[in-house]
């Protein structure tokens, strides 16, 4: 058997912060790169990829069965774990078969980044093969404040248009946006407006606008125009958990 390596950066215990699972002991495997370069990303140190870190797949997954119940949550993100789809949907299948059903993933919805857009819309095969696991899907496609001229309020929507027809079943995903100026609440709402997604929406204070009490009180006049967002804060950050 012909086993993939992957590339980790960190695997920690801990509660999860973001969007509806928030609130649950989960266990991080964060994996490292990531071509996307968002602005205020805070886990920078994860974008390049290191041989010095690489495990099998298989050995990842005996080191996370010891770690953690089958009943626990297991959260992979990064970086971004799609750059590693073939490995990533190895242990996902794995996991899956040995009863570690609670599996949910981390990623801006993207393959690959274009010198003249934001998103390559993921339609193969390895994707289709990652959705069938039954994994609960966190998709945060970036915005204005991360991407800067990269975005692409077009790209964006068709990046929703395809992972809606990917993942058909409601609410087995979360848009999650993190939001950081006016200008980013504005893309989310001609998302709301123009989107049919049956998969939650939330918008996210990006961390360094957790004290920014008039920026907050914008999320909050927005929540009210569209009761169906929800709005959220990293609650980890809040408590100082990692």
């Amino acid at each position: 058997m012909n086993i993939p390596k992957i590339y980790v950066s960190e695997i920690f215990n801990s509660i999860q912060g973001e969007g509806i699972l928030t609130g649950y002991q989960t266990l991080f495997v964060r994996l490292q790169g990531c071509r996307i370069g968002c602005v205020w990303c805070d886990t920078k140190y994860t974008w390049k990829k290191s041989d010095k870190h690489t495990h099998s797949a298989y050995d990842l997954y005996e080191e996370i069965k010891n770690s953690v119940k089958p009943e626990s949550w297991i959260c992979i993100t990064g970086g971004e774990p799609l750059e590693q789809i073939t490995s990533v949907l190895w242990l996902a299948e794995k996991l899956q078969h040995n009863d570690f059903t609670k599996l949910s993933i981390e990623t801006a919805g993207v393959i690959d980044i274009g010198r003249t857009g934001n998103i390559i819309l993921p339609d193969n095969k390895e994707i289709l093969d990652l959705v069938a696991t039954g994994m609960f899907f966190s998709i945060s496609p970036k915005l204005k404040s991360a991407l800067k001229e990269r975005f692409n309020i077009i790209k964006l929507l068709e990046l929703m248009n395809v992972w809606d027809m990917l993942i058909d079943a409601p609410f087995r995903a979360q848009y999650k946006f993190v939001v950081s100026t006016t200008e980013d609440l504005d893309i989310v709402k001609h998302i709301a407006l123009n989107s049919k997604t049956k998969h939650y929406i939330i918008i996210q204070l990006e961390e360094s606008k957790i004290k920014d009490v008039s920026f907050i009180a914008e999320c909050c006049k927005f929540i009210k125009l569209f009761p169906q967002i929800r709005f959220t804060v990293q609650q980890h950050k809040v408590l100082n958990l990692k």
